[in-house]
């Protein structure tokens, strides 16, 4: 059974209003607690349960005293096929080295395993670095937060049930219990919206969304998350400070490199409603991001990949929205289309290639996700382009992604959707669908599974010009998001 429940009522206390994430008073518990303290076991009384000192201990001013947990029993059914499933989990050097930090049960090893060499490395960003370990930032904050670390074993059990479908059942209760884990924290008071942990948590559950198939995600789902976070990185981009933790930076690029995805694979009747408009919140946040990239190594060269994913959200925003342009639209995205060649002509015409790969990479990213921009301005700024009219954007950005430096290197779906649908050239559309099918191997992503049938089906019924044209029909893609 999937989950439904707890997922609405998790879109319930994540609605996202305003400026505020948490729009919901907290609520009391409505039934007597078996667990609360002392105090109120004594009198027979509700306890709302928040250790060290619960609310009527608070209040009347009394000491709270708790009694000595009991150890929570494993259920059956789990231990079993962990037992069946797992023999050799406890000698896996990863899980010594986490000790009892993931839980006791060997299967919980395995998925927290699971996260950390299967998810966490396909967590895409849109720059690279030599000294900053994404991974190591992304435990690390988890060590204060059983919540976040029931949101990172439901992720890797998502990849252990892809790996093995005995893992399935398992699996879709480890997603029930970070949900409800999430739930209780926000609708109880205990998030205030601004913690690095719940700032991770919103991300990591929308990039599961965005691969999760057995809970029932989708990227339109994963909206609430996106918008979730949009809240929390506005509240924190806009303060005054400029210096930024290197977690916060991570978090706020990943947010950045999924904006266009979101939009693109979102359906069309809650876009506007689930995600924020990428033209107001750049208009506002471009002068901190440019500040954000002057303390990198590259700052030229980051700046400009930052300016590549604006354009790109901006692009996918207008082609599901307001194609086609109006006059006044059709200014504004020709000031985006010379921006755009102008980034690309200067990407192009400096050599890379004494730079250290983690800046190749940023640049061979921020080159085909402008290719990818220039194709869509080109049919919204001039309705009658062809596809054989963009086969040279089409062949270099083939040439971009082919770089022995990129080969294991994650490119966004959006991108490489685009690329495949402008494409004619059969051999082009083999490689495309190759690296889309690599994405699915690497991080299990259903939507480029998706991606992949979709374009399938489209070169089996049309020809010529057709596939690139139904990219700019928004019923279509509707179909994709589902």
């Amino acid at each position: 059974m999937r989950p439904k429940n707890e997922y609405k009522e998790f879109q319930l206390v994540l609605r996202v209003k305003n400026d505020k994430i948490i729009t919901r008073k907290p609520i009391r518990l409505t039934k007597r607690s078996s667990t609360g303290c002392l105090n109120c076991k004594r009198k027979k009384i509700k306890c709302d349960e928040t250790k060290d000192e619960c609310k009527r201990c608070l209040r009347s001013g009394m000491s709270c005293v708790w009694g000595p947990e009991k150890a929570k029993a494993v259920p059956k059914p789990e231990a079993q096929n962990g037992q069946d499933l797992v023999p050799h989990v406890q000698n896996l050097p990863l899980i010594r080295s986490l000790g009892s930090q993931v839980g006791e049960a060997p299967l919980d090893a395995m998925f927290f395993a699971f996260f950390t060499n299967g998810f966490l490395p396909t967590i895409a960003k849109p720059h690279f670095y030599e000294k900053l370990s994404s991974q190591g930032l992304l435990l690390s904050a988890a060590d204060n937060s059983a919540a976040l670390r029931e949101i990172y074993i439901a992720c890797g059990a998502s990849l252990a049930a892809r790996e093995d479908v005995r893992c399935k059942d398992v699996a879709q209760r480890r997603y029930k219990k970070a949900l409800e884990s999430f739930v209780k924290l926000m609708k109880h008071g205990r998030v205030n919206g601004y913690e690095d942990w719940f700032f991770v948590a919103v991300q990591v559950l929308q990039t599961l969304c965005l691969r999760d198939s057995f809970s029932g995600s989708n990227a339109t789902r994963c909206a609430a998350h996106f918008n979730a976070a949009y809240k929390v990185i506005a509240h924190r981009l806009f303060a005054e400070r400029c210096v930024r933790s290197p977690l916060e930076k991570m978090m706020i690029e990943n947010f950045i490199f999924n904006y266009s995805i979101t939009i693109f694979y979102c359906e069309k009747a809650q876009i506007e409603a689930l995600i924020p408009n990428p033209f107001d919140f750049f208009a506002h946040a471009n002068s901190k991001l440019n500040e954000m990239s002057l303390v990198d190594g590259s700052p030229q060269t980051s700046r400009m990949s930052m300016q590549a994913f604006q354009i790109a959200a901006k692009c996918s925003w207008s082609c599901r929205l307001h194609y086609p342009l109006s006059a006044a639209d059709q200014r504004l995205h020709w000031e985006m289309f010379s921006l755009a060649e102008t980034l690309l002509f200067s990407l192009d015409s400096t050599n890379y290639d004494n730079n250290t790969v983690q800046v190749q990479n940023t640049v061979y990213i921020a080159k085909v996700v402008l290719r990818a921009s220039i194709i869509l301005l080109r049919k919204m700024l001039f309705p009658g382009t062809r596809a054989a009219d963009l086969q040279d954007i089409v062949k270099a950005a083939v040439n971009d992604i082919s770089q022995p430096c990129n080969e294991k290197v994650i490119f966004p779906i959006w991108a490489l959707m685009i690329g495949a649908s402008a494409s004619l050239d059969a051999s082009c559309r083999r490689f495309f669908v190759r690296r889309l099918e690599c994405l699915f191997s690497w991080s299990k992503s259903q939507i480029a599974k998706q991606v992949v049938i979709h374009l399938e089906g489209l070169w089996e019924l049309y020809k010529n010009d057709e596939p690139f044209e139904l990219l700019f029909n928004s019923d279509v893609l509707d179909e994709v998001c589902r």
